[in-house]
């Protein structure tokens, strides 16, 4: 939590704002509730699981590779796909229905969000030559069971070229540029565009006429999302929020959705407008 190993109790009584002698207990309370990050649903199921205690694995799952066919049979089945490949990747064509929950980011924290419990898992790796799928497989299945998403039967063998090379459906996520956004809003007839970043990095700058739902919480909130023939354009940060989002949406329904290549790193280094209004 902070780039010192230790700590003593006279520095903390003198640097710590939540030891200040001055602050009541109601005091207290806010100030510690009032800075706390959103939390995704799983804390209070790991609460359960840790002092239950949770399923003991003799092995880290997901090793196993499935078959393409195999692999459809059992999503239509109902088993879940969590695609690991990058924002540009997952665009270009994926598994319909499956999440796009990049290995290279921050997957406990976003497969956590957004991925049911209880549901049996499948992975997607990147592409690569044995080796590496094997270490993204593995890395993948570490973060997941850390977050309580044991439930991983395997992964789709081949890649996603072995999905393509079977003819099986794809499924693809429009991109779109800063620039083109730009010029697109511009003309008056552009996309809706949804920014799923958190409270801090909305109220820093975002684009204008933008909706803000914190990505977390978009599953939940989706009829607050235009649902009508316009496009939606969804924002983050880099591209990994935003593409975990798109999946979320069309999971849900929504047909016309577009990621913003690079997030909003990638607009403000264009050099165009923001607002905190």
């Amino acid at each position: 939590m902070s780039a010192r190993p230790f700590s003593t109790l006279g520095f903390e009584r003198v640097a710590n704002p939540y030891l200040d002698p001055s602050l009541d207990e109601d005091s207290f309370v806010e100030k510690i509730l009032g800075s706390s990050p959103p939390f995704p649903p799983y804390y209070r199921r790991m609460k359960e699981l840790n002092a239950a205690g949770p399923r003991i694995l003799v092995e880290l799952p997901g090793g196993e590779p499935i078959p393409a066919v195999r692999f459809r049979e059992l999503t239509d089945q109902g088993h879940v796909v969590v695609d690991l490949r990058d924002q540009l990747a997952f665009a270009m064509g994926h598994v319909p229905g499956s999440f796009g929950v990049g290995v290279e980011g921050s997957l406990s924290t976003w497969a956590a969000w957004v991925v049911p419990y209880d549901t049996p898992l499948l992975l997607v790796p990147p592409e690569g030559p044995f080796a590496t799928v094997s270490d993204a497989v593995e890395r993948a299945a570490r973060a997941l069971v850390r977050v309580g998403l044991d439930d991983i039967r395997g992964h789709l063998a081949g890649g996603f070229p072995a999905w393509r090379q079977a003819g099986l459906p794809v499924s693809e996520t429009s991109l779109v540029s800063p620039r083109e956004l730009h010029q697109h809003l511009a003309s008056g007839h552009g996309p809706a565009v949804l920014d799923v970043r958190t409270d801090g990095e909305w109220a820093g700058g975002h684009i204008e006429g933008a909706i803000h739902i914190m990505g977390g919480f978009l599953a939940d909130r989706l009829s607050e999302v235009p649902d009508g023939d316009r496009p939606i354009a969804i924002v983050c940060g880099s591209g990994y929020r935003s593409t975990v989002a798109a999946s979320v949406l069309e999971r849900g329904g929504f047909r016309r959705v577009i990621n913003l290549t690079g997030g909003m790193q990638a607009w403000r280094r264009a050099g165009l407008p923001v607002t905190t209004e």
